[in-house]
């Protein structure tokens, strides 16, 4: 028996594989189900405008309809599963999805509706334009959200002290 040489293989160009992000995969039911009840219990807690019945007698008055939520209490129950659904995957909830729940209640905050909105600014007298605070608080057990709102500090970023030197100049000539 002759033996032959196997012929060589030839090299071709591997095409390298997109790099994924270090760690396990990113599951997709849990956020696919935090991302429904987030859904739901927003239009069950937003307000819907019913008519109040009238009667023949005061048919020539005009009648308001009144805005009242769908069903808070089933909006409560979703947000309550969605935040146990997010620790118990071990999952990060969005920050907009956060700021927009109560943590004490778990009341859908709803601007008007389920909470009022205040900016306020508790620097020497309001002199500090950048310490201005949203202030989100909760109209069924009253606890309050704080979020940064004012414009940053002049001379942070790349000149630093240099840029407030040179604003000070030009506002003394």
């Amino acid at each position: 028996m002759s033996t032959q040489p196997l012929p060589k293989k030839q090299n071709a160009p591997k095409e390298k594989a997109p790099k994924s992000p270090k760690g396990p995969p990113m599951p997709r039911q849990p956020y696919a189900r935090i991302n429904f009840l987030y859904q739901v219990s927003m239009l069950l807690s937003l307000p819907c405008t019913t008519q109040t019945a009238s009667t023949p007698s005061t048919s020539t008055q005009s009648s308001t309809p009144t805005p009242t939520p769908l069903n808070p209490a089933l909006s409560r129950f979703y947000l309550s599963i969605l935040r146990s659904i997010a620790q118990k995957n071990v999952l990060k909830i969005h920050p907009n999805i956060k700021r927009s729940i109560c943590k004490r209640c778990e009341v859908h905050l709803v601007p008007g509706v389920s909470c009022t909105l205040e900016c306020e600014n508790r620097s020497r007298g309001g002199r500090k334009a950048w310490a201005e605070v949203l202030v989100v608080r909760c109209g069924g057990c009253g606890a309050a959200k704080r979020f940064p709102v004012g414009r940053g500090k002049k001379g942070k970023g790349k000149g630093g002290k240099e840029e407030m030197g040179k604003e000070r100049e030009g506002e003394g000539v």
